[in-house]
């Protein structure tokens, strides 16, 4: 039995790949160089053209699912589906007509804000936007902001104020109640940042600001570590 000659098998496909279509292959020019081929190496032949066109399907459907999902990728969504997660997106803002100064789109990421904000979208110096649609920022990505949202119990810890020192000096300080959130692990809500009373009342009313806004429990915890209950949660819309 003869063996299949691989070299010439390649060397026929290639010929096939390069031809038009019309006329048939077997009249077209170059033809005869491939009548020394036996019926083995013909039908390797037939084999090798009907893998190599397989593989060209497989990498056009590739393709074709890979420029789909960049163009999906790159095309305006609808705001409501963008992360909120303390990443940054690129958001189409309103604009008025007669506003030649406000561009069109903003970085931004999704935050509660400030103690005077509210949830929303803000942009890096803190200025709240409203966006309709939303893409994706190119590679490298900006650096996360750390907001996750708000989890666990708004607590007033009630401190001595011993110990206060600055620049290793001791001080004495007003403060004698810390207001802040403890999440369900009981660790401390380090994106929302604690705030220290003099009173118990001005405590208080932070937490109850807080309470207000996050919708979360509030507990009174004084020196001897008794906790006290101070109001509920809130169902938050």
């Amino acid at each position: 039995m003869n063996s299949i000659r691989n070299d010439r098998v390649i060397a026929m496909a290639d010929w096939l790949d390069t031809i038009p279509s019309e006329p048939p292959f077997h009249q077209q020019p170059g033809f005869a160089a491939f009548s020394d081929l036996t019926d083995s190496e013909i039908v390797a032949v037939q084999q090798e053209m009907l893998r190599r066109a397989t593989a060209d399907e497989n990498r056009i459907q590739s393709l074709s699912s890979l420029s789909g999902d960049e163009i999906r990728r790159h095309k305006p969504q609808p705001i409501e589906t963008a992360p909120k997660d303390g990443g940054w997106i690129l958001g189409q803002v309103q604009q008025e007509p007669s506003d030649i100064y406000r561009q069109p789109w903003a970085i931004l990421t999704w935050s509660d804000g400030a103690e005077v904000h509210d949830f929303g979208w803000y942009d890096d110096d803190g200025n709240r936007h409203e966006p309709t649609r939303w893409v994706p920022l190119p590679d490298p990505q900006p650096f996360p902001t750390g907001w996750s949202p708000p989890c666990g119990t708004i607590r007033i810890e009630e401190i001595t104020g011993e110990g206060w020192t600055c620049n290793g000096k001791p001080i004495d300080v007003p403060y004698r109640w810390v207001v802040y959130i403890e999440k369900p692990d009981g660790s401390y809500d380090e994106y929302r940042e604690s705030w220290h009373a003099a009173t118990l009342a001005e405590a208080q009313a932070r937490a109850e600001r807080w309470r207000a806004k996050f919708g979360l429990p509030i507990v009174t915890v004084p020196l001897d570590k008794k906790v006290i209950p101070f109001k509920p949660a809130v169902t938050k819309q």
